[in-house]
C-alpha cells in the first residue's frame, strides 16, 4: 500500500490509504488520526457540496485516536452512525442520542476501539445565513461544548438527510440552481432544529477527579512532545505525569483507548513513520532510523509496522527519498500539524 498514492475515487467516494490525506479531506476539522491497531476496514469519505454547505459519510476504518479543532469560520455537525457507546470523545462516552459540534478554537480527541461511521454537515458561517435557520442565540447556548444532548427525532432527519445527498447523485437536479438552494433550505432547516431541540454536554466544567486526570494527561503529552523521536518508558511517562502507572493506564485508556505501552508502541510506529517520510541525511536507512527511535528487534518492529500501515518499512523510505528529490511537499513531522501538536494543545488550553 503506498502511503503517497493514496486517494482512489469512485463516484463520490474516496478511499483512503493515507491517514493525514483522510483527516485533510474531511470538511470542517483540522487534526491528525493516530491508529491504534490495524486497519479493519476501508477509511473513506462520501463528500459532495450542496450550494454553500458540505454534506458527507466517512468510516475511520480502524481503531484509532484523533486530536484536532474545527475549521475557521466553519460549523460542523458529527453524527456517529455506527454504536456512539463505543465511541469517547475527550475521554468520555457518547450516548445514543447524541452528536458532536465542531467548531474553530474547540479542540477535541476522539478514540475509538473499533471502525466508525459518521455523518456530517459543515455550514460557512461567514457567508451570510439567514439567520432564522442558524440563530447565534442557539449557539450560545453551546458556549464551550462538544458533544451534545440531542432530539431523537431532529438528530435523524439530519442524519439521513445527509447520507442521501453524500451518496445519491440523482438526489439532486445538479444543474438547476433553484434545485440546490431548495436543499440547501431543508439541510438548514433540519440542523436549526436539531440546535433549538439540542442541550449541552459541558466538557469545560471540570472538577475534581476529572481536572485532576486532564492534567496528568497535559504533563504526559508535553513531555512526549519535548522528547519527539526519543524511546520512552512507561516510567519515564509516570515520572512526567507525576503519577503511578495505574493511574496513567487509567487515564490513557479513558482518552485514547489503549494503556500506556500500547500508547507508547502505536506513538514509536507513528514517529518512524514521519522520520522515514521525511529522511534528513543520504545515508539514513530503516535500520539506522528505528534504532535512534529505541527499536532493538527489528524483525518484530517490521511486523508490527506492515500490520499497523500494510506496507514494509523500507517502501516507506523508498517513498519519502522519491518525494524528497522531487520537492513534494514534505511531510510535517514535528510541525504544529502532528497528532502530538494537536493533543497538547487540547490539553493544554483546558488545564490553564
Amino acid at each position: 500500500m503506498n502511503q503517497r498514492s493514496a486517494l482512489a475515487t469512485c463516484m463520490s467516494r474516496w478511499v483512503f490509504t493515507d491517514f493525514d490525506q483522510f483527516a485533510d479531506t474531511i470538511s470542517g476539522l483540522n487534526g491528525r488520526y493516530i491508529p491504534t491497531a490495524s486497519s479493519q476496514s476501508d477509511w473513506w469519505i462520501d463528500l459532495r457540496r450542496v450550494s454553500r454547505l458540505k454534506v458527507q459519510r466517512l468510516q475511520v476504518g480502524a481503531p484509532s485516536a484523533f486530536a484536532g479543532d474545527g475549521e475557521n469560520d466553519e460549523l460542523t455537525i458529527g453524527i456517529p452512525t455506527t454504536n456512539p457507546n463505543a465511541i469517547s470523545i475527550d475521554g468520555q462516552a457518547m450516548p445514543d442520542d447524541s452528536f458532536i459540534l465542531i467548531r474553530h478554537g474547540h479542540p477535541l480527541t476522539y478514540s475509538a476501539l473499533a471502525p466508525t461511521r459518521w455523518a456530517g454537515l459543515t455550514v460557512p458561517t461567514h457567508f451570510g445565513i439567514d439567520p432564522r435557520f442558524l440563530d447565534p442565540d442557539q449557539l450560545s447556548l453551546f458556549p464551550t461544548t462538544t458533544r451534545v444532548s440531542a432530539n431523537r427525532s431532529a438528530l435523524r432527519r439530519v442524519s439521513l438527510l445527509v447520507g442521501w445527498l453524500s451518496t445519491d447523485y440523482d438526489a439532486i437536479n445538479v444543474i438547476d440552481p433553484a434545485a440546490l438552494k431548495a436543499a440547501e433550505e431543508e439541510l438548514l432547516i433540519a440542523a436549526a432544529e436539531l440546535l433549538s431541540t439540542s442541550s449541552s454536554r459541558t466538557n469545560s466544567a471540570l472538577r475534581g477527579s476529572r481536572l485532576r486526570r486532564e492534567r496528568i494527561l497535559a504533563r504526559c503529552l508535553e513531555f512526549l512532545r519535548e522528547n519527539e523521536a526519543r524511546p520512552i518508558l512507561v516510567a519515564d511517562l509516570c515520572a512526567a505525569a507525576q503519577t503511578n502507572a495505574r493511574m496513567l493506564r487509567s487515564v490513557l485508556v479513558e482518552y485514547f483507548g489503549v494503556g500506556p505501552g500500547r500508547f507508547l508502541k502505536v506513538r514509536q510506529l507513528y514517529e518512524i513513520r514521519n522520520q522515514l517520510l521525511t529522511p534528513q541525511l543520504p545515508g539514513e536507512t530503516v535500520a539506522s532510523i528505528a534504532a535512534r527511535s529505541g527499536v532493538w528487534n527489528f524483525d518484530h518492529f517490521a511486523r508490527n509496522y506492515h500490520a499497523m500501515y500494510a506496507e514494509s518499512p523500507t517502501d516507506t523510505l523508498r517513498a519519502g527519498r522519491r518525494y524528497v528529490r522531487s520537492g513534494a511537499g514534505a511531510r510535517e513531522a514535528g510541525s504544529l500539524r502532528s497528532w502530538m501538536a494537536y493533543a497538547t494543545r487540547r490539553f493544554r488550553l483546558q488545564t490553564r
